[in-house]
C-alpha cells in the first residue's frame, strides 16, 4: 500500500510539473496577431502594406464573411493608426516602414468589441514610433 501511494504521489507531481512547464512556455510564444519591429527590420519593406504582405499576408483578407443584419459589410479589415481611424486597407501603402513600431490584427469579435459594431471584417492597427 505504501509503494502505491508513493507511485501516485510521484505521478501527481510529474503531472503538475508538466502542466506548469507548458503554461510557462506558452507565455513566451509569439502572438501571431502582432508584427513587431524586431520581425520586420530584417526585411526590405518600404511601407506598412509590404510589411503585412510579406510577414502575415493572411491579415489582408477579411476575418469574417460579409453577412450582417444590416446588409453587406466590408470584406477586408480597416486600418487604424495610433488608435485613430485611418481608412481602407490600401492606405497602409502610405505609411512608411520606418515610422512603424508594431502592427496588430484584431479579428472580427475583437475589432467589434474594441472599435465598434461595423468592424466585423477586423481591424489592422498600426502603432507608430512617434506615438
Amino acid at each position: 500500500m505504501g509503494k502505491r501511494i508513493a507511485v501516485l504521489a510521484i505521478a501527481s507531481l510529474t503531472l503538475i510539473a508538466g502542466c506548469t512547464w507548458r503554461r510557462a512556455s506558452s507565455v513566451n510564444m509569439r502572438d501571431r496577431n502582432v508584427i513587431t519591429s524586431d520581425e520586420f527590420e530584417a526585411i526590405d519593406a518600404t511601407n506598412a502594406f509590404e510589411i503585412v504582405e510579406r510577414l502575415r499576408g493572411e491579415f489582408l483578407s477579411g476575418t469574417r464573411g460579409k453577412v450582417t443584419l444590416y446588409g453587406a459589410a466590408r470584406a477586408t479589415p480597416v486600418v487604424y493608426v495610433d488608435h485613430e481611424f485611418y481608412g481602407q486597407l490600401e492606405l497602409l501603402r502610405q505609411i512608411p516602414a520606418g515610422e512603424v513600431y508594431e502592427i496588430r490584427l484584431y479579428r472580427s469579435w475583437e475589432a467589434v468589441t474594441k472599435f465598434g459594431a461595423d468592424k466585423t471584417a477586423g481591424v489592422i492597427e498600426v502603432v507608430t514610433r512617434r506615438q
